[in-house]
């Protein structure tokens, strides 16, 4: 069902957003088609504002129509579209209703739709002039097929939204922005990223995959609405994927089946398996890219064929491309050919007869693999086919290219690109096997191999899925290969060359030993027909094609599966077993070097100068770097410096006379090695390498010899009898683990097996070897060393003993002779324990001796005679970086032992020799498992970690440390990250951290996880892209910091505004620095781990959240991100400013911050200590002291680590202490002011009250000690630092934690509870004694609350009660309940808001009085900011009104009732949330308070600024109520005496006088307390008195009258108090009306503040409530917006709205505007904003 598409009758409608109206046709052979109606011109436009400029950003005109007719969304509804453009997030855009409007810089105005199947389109509203408007070509518009498009629309043409590029939801796909970063996928805006004709996007509706969108082109003027839809479609262009015409014929004249029926012919062409094809009903289309439309024939006898459509060109129609013939590699070839080109019928597809293959329509849906015709589903060179012949697996198809007129058979066999020029580095062809039949790794993968090649690295190579190229400069197209054990090979391409077509190189003849060679060739050289591999009859054999995969061992071909030195083949003869085979060499017709199949130079002579072969490969395997390059090994054998050396590209060669060919290698950390050459030689043919005898290590050996060289029998390697082991055929199935052979699966030394003797796990087997002449044992094993040759420097032996018999001291010892030859000083002279050596060129090795008068002496060793030693490779010495080395020294070359490579202890690593299992991780002998640059071990000191080892090289005279180690480097070039010098110091002087060492910084950047950065020891390094070389310091305090290294050459690095530099607050920022400025890595913005936060990239889709790179998204002053430190929220980050030039490293970092301005708030350096030298607490820490100042907590403040700052606005920076005896303190930090040293506010002197002092006086003004805080002794109190956490109550120090008029402390005298200091204070000069000194307190000021005197009598003379006392008066007002009060013993005191001080009396019959105590004298009471009055939104706060500024009294905030809520003392501690008193905890706009009435939640406070001119007493003290007017039913007064003087009862009490005027019976009377009121029309305010003989009293309040004039003292009554004189009433201006309350019965701005009671709309409608979802639902509830009074049902603006508004009780309107009066325009005094009601 579509509703509201008016689809009455029959008549034309479009109801699905078609090109124009429609109708399904009553024709059985026309399903539809479209209506001719005229479009409407100038009547289809709205009038009012009919027109719209620019892009319609402005537009404010009525309509709310599409151009399709749609009725628009209203832009507060969420249904049925959920969308982000809300009037609240988008307020400028005036999204009122449902009105076309424009919010997000569209090309014009639109709105979301009410069809659920159209999301948005624009409206029906046209521009205004005829002015074009501004075209910005790839913003505005695209430019040919748009693939440099970076506009920002993300909407297909049928307005669907754009899927995300990066997600995979709900559409998975290959367009990522990693593998097409050039790209611009960003978000979900329309791209080009595969060269469509025109731009798309994948679309979020899951039922349509991807859909064009509808980009306007820059190449001509502004489109009409028929441009930019597709256009009538009677031809087609290129293939007809395009193609959305209407014909459903065929070309005979067939008509189409529909492509979502499977009658008659069933197929997987569907509208839901191609969304993107547009299969409409039975119109042509082509859905699988075949060369024109087609479609499915309803004919059962014709299952498809093209349509009767002509292409839109001049293209001659006898040849029909893919039909007829095949362009390119024949993939999209869709014809019916179905024979070889020798003639054998091609076996169906889909058939596993007479040949199992995997090239089935179900694994290739999109090949077109019908029946058996010919095809190329997997990008072979040509089409193909599996045979029918049992003995022909599969052959070439032979199908005319459709490139030319048709060609000989010579001319369509080749490709387009079947071969390569020069060195292929513009191949740009489809193959994707190597020479040996590998299959290539796709380029952008770093799996198997890790690489550089990447196409973001290498972009012009056009690196293109796994397909061969030439990024680097080899001489042939290459590719990684996707088997782990070889890493790249060359491709499977010939140079393009005139060699005839008949030699095909692997087919028709074979290349080196064969081992590539997959020829049908099946009799071997003497005429025998070849067994087959899988067949064990007449031979049974292990070369099987399941244990050797990857060698071609099909049928009964000749292959070379185990590398023989030729192609063989087990025979069919029961007499033979096997016998080689004549297959041609590729080598020997003459080709010119073009033509380069590698020569025939499988081996060198001499010293290989004269070696010119194709090998670029190291023993070890690594890649030979190109001559001509610099990178990443600097050199001087150049090609152009050594001309007659011949080097060439990266072959290997011999250009200085080393002992055979060798060439640089492409790893950084490995410089050269020799070459995988062997040298010629003439064995006798009776010799049969790697048969009779071993080459190298063995490991190619596939003899069968069984037997150990003692004589033992070999174990099967396949059993697990008597030795369980894991050298198994499954686990190494390319190491000719056959029966019980001997061999060498991991890299031994030499051959070897598990022997049958239980009692011996393995031996080594007595294989000779094929390098010379068999060698005695003696030769292989290392010889002894026991003399040495030269002066003895490279001695290695194990000698300890001078000459004369002495022992040797120890090289690293300097007992009892000191030196400096120790191993760290000469680490090449390999000093080991006290072994003799030559550090020094002395004539032969030496040592210093133990004898303390014999400093030292020349060892007990002769120099080796004429014969040299024999040098074992592996054994004796290394070659390359010594991977392969099987030696047995065990000892670093600083003379450390080394750890068992199996042991944990002391050091836990990861090179264990279960994970690395081939390389020879024996005991604890020195290695190198992970390919660093040379042997190394683990050490036994747990204070070093690992170090390298000096084991001789084999490659013959040693070469200096210059020439193999990177020269000298004193300065760095671009970004350091190919630094490799020696400073270990950073820029400050600090020392780095070991790279390897997880202390004092625990890191990720380890040599194991970048191994390319070379993380040596501590060397400066730049493993992570930062601007320069830098490291971990060993400083626990600094993180890391760059090198002291400069930058190689002055020219300035190109500096790219947004990329490599932030402008203003850095939120256009976006390049990809992914560190804070502490060096911490930052969290991805994606990922809720560790840290959970708000801001992702779904909320602030416009800002950049890719990755973990640095933001601000939230209009932060500079960069920053959450870090992946669990421990450290976040941070902010050093990305340097554009708006200077490149600065210095000082402007780059913070600037050092020694002094701080105001209170230190915007304080961010480095200081960590307190005033008293304490050490600062990590502020993510709750060790020692507990708090909730947590970066997470308190985000925008800072708090890295333990830095002193300044989170809650106290006076100074400062920080928890590490000291659990002292919770804080201040820091050493001073203020950035003149102020003289000598004086430290808050440490030698107080400001104001003292409550900010810090100092450590703790004797009384009278000498006495004071008590410790912590203390109950001998004065028991409530001052603890346990109640009063944020007061700094350490140890007996003098404090104010309780808002004092000054400083004070408990005494030790048990006489003298406590006394005032004597605390100078800071706010002018130092004082004289008379003026430090307190005033004697005779007198109180206010309301006496702050009295802290000595009185303890009555004005009537009585006695007053202990506080603590229930006797003779029971009461509450105890220490305990009111600690804030100081009810000390007896003294007069005001705990409970009284006009004076009072207490209670000792007399039984008089329950209290006020005391004896005068008001302090006329001089006007000081203002005290923060207990008067506020500063800015009053958070510093601390004064003790307690009603709101209507009147109601607050609610406690310790308590939960009526109200919960979090704002409780225990987690907002240090904000000062003591009673019920006013507060703003959470950063409102202004003082405020939960109320006590369950009605009310909460009201704002109505406490005066201190930002204007002094107000009186009566001003600052809440609301000015002296008075009452009529008969003072509105009197919302303080007052709670009678006329009498009487103490009034409070109104819910029954006690002493029971009734009815209670505050649940009367609501409206304001019955609060005991307070004064007129709930029941009596003349004037009363109360019931607490005195049981009296009922009830008229108040001690008079009437308002209209002049000022003071209050007559009331007579003194007995037993009563006197009264003091009230104060006046403040005048009012007669001419403001009183009625006017602001933010009740007007709105002041946008209403937020409004709490008034109005409830209706301003159409009249009434509001719903805002609590219910009835009758509609919403998200505006009182739980979500808890601070904007969403109180029953009255007019609010919860959400910023431009004014109040209400959801509305009727079901059609969801809501509407209010109409309250703006308090803007009547004038008012500032009285009227004081008042309460």
């Amino acid at each position: 069902m579509i509703p509201d598409k008016y689809l009455e009758e029959n008549y034309c409608r479009n109801p699905d957003g078609e090109s124009r109206p429609w109708c399904f046709t009553t024709s059985p052979s026309k399903r539809w088609d479209f209506c001719s109606i005229p479009r409407c011109k100038e009547q289809v436009i709205a009038p009012t504002e009919d027109c719209y400029e620019g892009d319609g950003s402005s537009y404010r005109g009525g309509m709310s129509e599409t151009i399709s007719g749609k009725k628009c969304q209203n832009w507060a509804s969420m249904e049925p579209h959920s969308h982000s453009n809300t009037p609240q997030k988008v307020p400028k855009a005036d999204l009122q209703e449902n009105l076309c409007r424009n919010p997000d810089g569209e090309r014009a105005p639109w709105c979301y739709t009410t069809d659920p199947s159209v999301r948005w389109e624009f409206c029906k509203i046209e521009r205004c002039t005829s002015v074009p408007s501004s075209i910005v070509p790839e913003l505005t518009c695209a430019t040919g097929d748009g693939s440099s498009y970076r506009g920002t629309v993300a909407v297909t043409e049928s307005g669907k939204t754009c899927q995300t590029w990066a997600s995979q939801y709900p559409h998975e796909h290959s367009r990522t922005p990693e593998k097409f970063p050039c790209r611009g996928l960003e978000k979900n805006y329309c791209r080009n990223p595969d060269n469509e004709r025109r731009l798309w996007c994948y679309t979020t509706d899951p039922e349509t995959r991807w859909e064009y969108c509808a980009i306007p082109s820059c190449d001509t003027a502004p489109r009409t609405e028929e441009q930019v839809m597709a256009p009538t479609e009677d031809c087609y262009e290129g293939d007809g994927s395009s193609y959305r015409g209407g014909m459903s014929e065929t070309i005979s004249g067939k008509k189409c089946q529909n492509w979502a029926s499977m009658e008659p012919h069933s197929h997987s062409n569907t509208p839901q398996k191609v969304p993107k094809a547009d299969l409409q009903e039975n119109l042509c289309r082509n859905p699988d890219g075949e060369r024109a439309p087609w479609c499915y024939t309803t004919d059962p006898s014709v299952r498809w064929e093209f349509c009767k459509i002509e292409r839109c060109t001049s293209v001659p129609s006898s040849i029909v491309p893919e039909l007829t013939c095949a362009t390119g590699d024949g993939s999209s070839y869709r014809g019916t050919v179905a024979v070889t080109e020798s003639g054998k019928t091609c076996q169906t597809w889909a058939s596993q007869y007479p040949h199992e293959h995997s090239r089935t329509p179900e694994k290739f849906p999109c090949r077109g693999l019908e029946k058996n015709y010919c095809r190329n589903p997997d990008n072979e060179r040509r089409l193909w086919c599996y045979t029918t012949d049992p003995e022909t697996r599969w052959e070439y198809c032979a199908i005319p290219s459709c490139d030319t007129a048709p060609r000989t058979e010579e001319q369509v066999m080749a490709p387009t690109e079947d071969c390569y020029e020069g060195d292929g580095s513009s191949y740009r062809g489809g193959m994707s096997e190597t020479i040996s039949g590998k299959k290539c790794q796709n380029w952008a993968s770093m799996e198997p191999h890790s690489h550089s090649n990447t196409p973001q690295k290498v972009p012009k190579a056009d690196l293109q899925e796994n397909l061969c190229r030439n990024p680097d400069g080899e001489r042939a197209p290459w590719c990684y290969t996707t088997d782990p054990s070889v890493r790249w090979e060359f491709c499977k391409i010939e140079r393009c060359t005139s060699v005839p077509p008949s030699i095909v190189p692997e087919l028709t003849c074979a290349t080196g030993d064969g081992s590539s060679y997959r020829g049908t060739v099946a009799v071997t050289e003497s005429g025998k027909t070849c067994q087959t591999w899988a067949s064990q009859y007449p031979h049974e054999h292990s070369r099987t094609p399941e244990k050797f995969p990857c060698r071609g061992l099909e049928k009964n071909y000749c292959r070379n599966p185990d590398n023989e030195r030729r192609l063989w083949c087990y025979t069919t003869d029961p007499e033979t077993r096997w016998e080689y085979c004549a297959i041609p060499s590729c080598d020997t017709a003459p080709r010119t070097e073009e033509q380069v199949m590698a020569p025939t130079e499988d081996c060198y002579e001499g010293d290989g100068s004269s070696y010119r072969g194709g090998m670029s490969e190291t023993i070890s395997g690594k890649k030979c770097q190109n001559w001509a390059s610099m990178e990443p090994h600097s050199h001087s054998n150049t090609p152009q410096k050594v001309p007659k050396a011949d080097l060439q590209e990266n072959l290997c060669r011999n250009p200085d006379g080393e002992r055979a060919p060798w060439c640089y290698t492409t790893d950084p950390s490995v410089r050269w090695e020799f070459c995988k050459i062997e040298r010629c030689t003439s064995v006798p043919p009776s010799i049969v390498p790697e048969l009779t005898c071993a080459t190298g290590d063995g490991s190619s050996y596939r003899g069968t010899v069984a037997v150990t060289e003692s004589g033992k029998t070999c174990q099967t390697w396949a059993s697990q009898y008597p030795h369980e082991h894991s050298r198994t055929p499954e686990k190494f199935p390319c190491r000719g683990l056959e029966k019980n052979y001997c061999r060498n699966p991991d890299n031994e030394r030499r051959l070897w097996c598990y022997t049958t003797d239980p009692e011996t796990r393995w031996e080594y087997c007595a294989i000779p070897s094929c390098d010379t002449a068999p060698r005695t044992e003696e030769q292989v094993m290392a010889p002894t060393e026991d003399c040495y040759e030269g002066d003895g420097s490279s001695y290695r032996g194990g000698m300890s003993e001078t000459i004369s018999g002495k022992k040797c001291q120890n090289w690293a010892s300097m007992e009892p002779h000191s030196h400096s030859n120790t191993p760290q000083k000469v680490p090449k002279a390999d000093l080991q324990e006290n072994l003799c050596r030559n550090p020094d060129g002395e004539r032969a090795p030496w040592c210093y001796t133990t004898d303390p008068s014999v400093r030292w002496e020349f060892c007990k060793i002769e120099r080796c005679t004429s014969v040299p030693p024999s040098i074992v490779p592996e054994l004796t010495c290394a070659t390359g970086d010594g991977s392969s080395y099987r030696g047995t020294v065990a000892v670093t070359e600083s003379g450390k032992t080394c750890q068992t490579w199996a042991s944990q202890y002391p050091h836990e690593h990861s090179r264990t020799p279960e994970k690395f299992p081939c390389r020879g991780l024996e005991k604890n002998y020195c290695r190198n498992p992970d390919n660093e640059r040379r042997l190394w071990c683990y050490t036994t000191d747990p204070e070093t970690r690992w170090e390298y080892c000096a084991i001789p090289s084999c490659d013959t005279a040693p070469r200096t440390e210059e020439q193999v180690i990177a020269p000298t480097e004193d300065c760095y070039e671009g970004d350091g990250s190919s630094y490799r010098g020696g400073m270990s110091e950073t820029i400050s002087g600090k020392k780095c951290q070991n790279w390897a060492s997880m202390e004092p910084h625990s890191h990720s950047n380890t040599p194991q996880k970048v191994p390319k950065a070379d993380l040596q020891e501590n060397l400066c390094r730049n493993p992570d892209g930062e601007r320069a070389p830098w490291c971990y310091t060993t400083d626990p305090s600094v993180r890391w910091e760059f090198c002291k290294i400069e930058r190689c050459t002055s020219v300035p690095p190109s500096i790219v505004p947004e990329l490599t530099c932030a402008t203003g607050d850095g939120s256009s920022y976006r390049g990809t620095v992914a560190v804070t400025e502490s060096g911490k890595t930052c969290q991805t913005w994606a990922s809720q781990y560790p840290h959970e936060h708000s801001r992702t990239p779904e909320k602030f889709p416009c800002r950049g959240l890719e990755k973990n790179y640095c933001r601000n998204p939230d209009n932060e002053r500079r960069l920053w991100c959450y870090t992946t430190d669990p421990e450290t929220r976040w941070e902010y980050c050093a990305i340097p400013s554009c708006d200077t030039a490149p600065r210095t490293e000082e402007q780059v970092m913070a600037p050092t911050e020694d002094c701080y301005e105001g209170d230190g708030s915007s304080y961010r350096g480095g200081m960590s200590e307190t005033i008293s030298g304490k050490k600062c607490q990590n502020w993510a820490s709750m060790e020692p002291h507990s708090h909730s100042n947590t970066p997470q907590k308190v985000p925008k403040a800072d708090l890295q680590e333990n830095l002193c700052r300044n989170p809650d606005g106290e006076r100074a920076p400062w920080c928890y202490t590490t000291d659990p005896s002292v919770r804080w303190e201040f820091c050493k930090i001073e203020r950035c002011t003149s102020v003289p040293p000598s004086i430290v506010p808050e440490l030698t002197c107080a400001t104001g009250d003292g409550s900010s002092y810090r100092g450590t006086v703790a004797v009384t003004e009278s000498g006495k000690t004071c008590q410790t805080w912590a203390s109950q002794y001998p004065h028991e109190h409530s001052r603890t630092p346990e109640k009063f956490p944020c007061r700094g109550l350490e140890k007996n120090y003098c404090r104010n934690p309780d808002n004092e008029r000054r400083l004070w402390c408990y005494t030790t005298d048990p006489e003298t509870r406590w006394e005032y200091c004597a605390i100078p204070s800071c706010d002018t000069a130092p004082r004289t004694e008379e003026q430090v000194m307190a005033p004697t307190e005779d007198c109180y000021e206010g309301d006496g609350s702050s009295y802290r005197g000595g009185m303890s009598e009555t004005i009537s003379g009585k006695k007053c009660q202990n506080w603590a006392s229930m006797e003779p008066h029971s009461h509450s007002n105890t220490p305990q309940k009111v600690p804030k009060a100081d009810l000390q013993e007896n003294l007069c005191r005001n705990p409970d808001g009284e006009r004076a001080p009072w207490c209670y009396t000792t007399d039984p019959s008089v329950r209290w009085e006020f005391c004896k105590i005068e008001r302090c004298t006329s001089v006007p009471p000081s203002i005290v900011p923060e207990l008067t009055c506020a500063t800015g939104d009053g958070s510093s706060y601390r004064g003790t009104v307690a009603v709101t500024e209507s009147g109601k009294t607050c609610q406690t905030w310790a308590s939960q009732y009526p109200h919960e809520h979090s704002r409780t003392p225990e987690k907002f501690p240090c904000r000062g949330l003591e009673k019920n008193y006013c507060r703003n905890p959470d950063n409102e706009r202004r003082l405020w308070c939960y109320t006590t009435d369950p009605e009310t939640r909460w009201e704002y406070c109505a406490i005066p600024s201190c930002d204007t001119a002094p107000r009186t007493e009566e001003q600052v003290i809440a609301p000015t109520e002296d008075c009452y007017e009529g008969d003072g039913s509105s009197y919302r007064g303080g007052m709670s005496e009678t006329i009498s003087g009487k103490k009034c009862q409070n109104w819910a009490s029954m006690e002493p006088h029971s009734h009815s005027n209670t505050p649940q019976k009367v609501p409206k009377a304001d019955l609060q307390e005991n307070l004064c009121r007129n709930p029941d029309g009596e003349r004037a305010p009363w109360c019931y008195t607490t005195d049981p003989s009296v009922r009830w009293e008229f108040c001690k309040i008079e009437r308002c009258s209209s002049q000022v004039s003071p209050v007559a003292p009331m007579p003194t009554q007995s037993g009563h108090k006197p009264l003091a004189p009230s104060p006046a009433p403040s005048p009012i201006k007669a001419s403001v009306p009183p009625s006017i309350v602001p933010e009740l019965t007007c709105a002041t701005g946008d209403g937020s503040s409004y709490r008034g009671t109005v409830a209706v709309t301003e159409s009249g409608k009434t509001c719903q409530t805002w609590a219910s979802q009835y009758p509609h639902e919403h998200s505006r509830t009182p739980e979500k917006f808890p601070c904007r009074g969403l109180e029953k049902n009255y007019c609010r603006n919860p959400d910023n709205e431009r004014r109040l508004w209400c959801y509305t009780t009727d079901p059609e309107t969801r809501w509407e505007y209010c109409a309250i009066p703006s308090c803007d325009t009547a004038p008012r005094t500032g009285q009227l904003l004081l008042k309460s009601d």
